[in-house]
């Protein structure tokens, strides 16, 4: 009650459907709490051609740790989410009903956990260049990382030859993938700059390991 007369007061009013001439729609109906299905409200399901969706925390309908959307989601041309990027803003369907993301900050830095899984962020151009600068002219294969790719398998070769290819892309120093014969010689056939064994290095060698990506679990 005291939010609709703040509203009132403020020159808002309610309407049953959204006036042609907006130029702006605010979706605030659910938070990051929302679980389940959503149908649209009749007035979001004619909206004016060129009015711009901004939605509160998350678009009404996304599943805030997922992305998920069982039922119905207005697309948002922007998100304005509050104290820490959602994970379901940069997942699956709700990525793509998100828009550009904002993350504002509204002081909940002391109460949120510290814990590399907290701290999710999205990794673009620019922080991708600040965190992995341009080599030194002094630099060698082992100031520049040195990555164990343990990735393929006898059924799944393939994988191995794809995850050497990424970290080779990152601008390390060495790429050394571990596996059976036959993805070593994939590796080596489309990588020569790679390194190759059965063992792989010693774990102290290592400043970054890839495992998981065609491993055989039969």
């Amino acid at each position: 009650a005291e939010g609709w007369a703040a509203l009132r007061a403020a020159g808002g009013r309610r309407a049953d459907a959204v006036p042609p001439e907006a130029a702006l729609v605010v979706d605030g109906v659910l938070g990051t709490g929302f679980t389940g299905e959503y149908e649209l409200p009749a007035a979001a399901r004619a909206l004016p051609a060129d009015a711009l969706v901004l939605a509160c925390d998350a678009p009404s309908g996304v599943d805030a740790d997922t992305g998920e959307v069982r039922g119905e989601a207005l697309r948002a041309d922007a998100t304005v989410t509050f104290g820490a990027l959602k994970s379901g803003l940069v997942l699956g369907e709700g990525a793509a009903r998100a828009g550009t993301v904002h993350v504002v900050d509204i002081g909940l830095g002391p109460h949120l956990p510290t814990s590399p899984a907290a701290r999710l962020g999205v990794m673009d151009e620019a922080a991708a260049r600040a965190a992995h600068p341009a080599p030194a002219a002094e630099a060698h294969k082992y100031t520049r990382g040195v990555v164990v790719v343990v990735a393929g398998s006898e059924r799944y070769p393939g994988a191995a030859v794809l995850a050497s290819a990424g970290a080779l892309q990152t601008g390390a120093g060495m790429v050394h993938h571990s596996g059976p014969q036959t993805t070593r010689d994939l590796v080596l056939a489309a990588h020569p700059e790679a390194l190759v064994s059965a063992e792989g290095p010693e774990p102290s060698r290592a400043d970054a390991w890839v495992a998981g990506p065609g491993l055989d679990t039969k």
